[in-house]
């Protein structure tokens, strides 16, 4: 499956925020991870981990430094650091919010995303308060909270 496949459903059926914090987010890195999702499906998780381990490597180069920022202060993807940050970083955010939930919960989510947004505006809150009725444990929340505001990965952040 193709990203712009993916990309429809959220650009042809969930609208994120044009210009607000998550745009980019929304409309890059959720798809992308759809999208490894049917690869997971089709061609098994050794795919699946190298298609979202490829770009995350390279994200890794300049992580935590200068050039890295937080996912959430992505303004417009114009550099090669933004696009490795919505394509590498993001796509991981995205998989462990998905690993917290589990699957049943993870599945609830998407399902109830499209319920309650199909054809509308989707926010970056109203994301995190969707988010928030699956997250049991409150485990996932916080750790998208983390990974969407601060540069770098959790390894990272004690040496920051």
């Amino acid at each position: 499956m193709h990203l712009a496949v993916a990309e429809q459903w959220i650009g042809a059926g969930l609208f994120p925020e044009f210009g607000k914090p998550g745009f980019w987010f929304f409309t890059i890195s959720l798809p992308h991870y759809l999208r490894l999702m049917c690869l997971r499906q089709m061609k098994g998780e050794e795919a699946f981990e190298q298609s979202l381990h490829e770009p995350l490597n390279q994200y890794e180069r300049f992580s935590g430094k200068t050039e890295d920022i937080p996912i959430l202060n992505i303004d417009f993807p114009n550099t090669m650091e933004k696009g490795l940050l919505l394509y590498g970083k993001g796509p991981l955010v995205i998989h462990h919010v998905h690993e917290a939930l589990g699957d049943d919960a993870w599945k609830a989510l998407l399902m109830d995303l499209y319920r309650d947004f199909a054809g509308k505006i989707l926010t970056y809150a109203q994301f995190q308060s969707c988010l928030s009725k699956h997250d049991r444990k409150g485990t996932a929340l916080a750790q998208f909270n983390a990974l969407m505001t601060r540069k770098g990965m959790p390894g990272e952040w004690t040496t920051q």
